[in-house]
């Protein structure tokens, strides 16, 4: 390897490890506002999910995968909530 791959690599790991600690973040803050207000979880969900995916191949892979499963369920609670929102008000019209 040159040194300049080297040096390279070396510059990425701690962005991909940035990387996975928002995703579990991002997961974490979207599960919870996944039942109080349904399009944040939503955002917060698809934006962890994404970063969670990026964060995966860094040396907090498990971190990232955490971040990724939490993120994965704020989206389909997020959904849940807002479709029990929608059938509860047209009920009560």
């Amino acid at each position: 390897m040159e040194p300049t791959q080297i040096q390279t690599n070396l510059e990425r790991m701690p962005q991909r490890n940035k990387e996975a600690q928002i995703a579990l973040v991002l997961g974490i803050v979207g599960f919870f506002s996944a039942f109080v207000f349904a399009l944040a979880g939503i955002v917060c969900g698809v934006v962890g999910l994404v970063l969670g995916l990026r964060g995966r191949r860094s040396e907090k892979g498990n971190l990232a995968s955490v971040g990724m499963m939490l993120s994965g369920l704020a989206i389909g609670f997020s959904f849940i909530h807002a479709l029990l929102k929608a059938v509860l008000m047209t009920a009560l019209l």
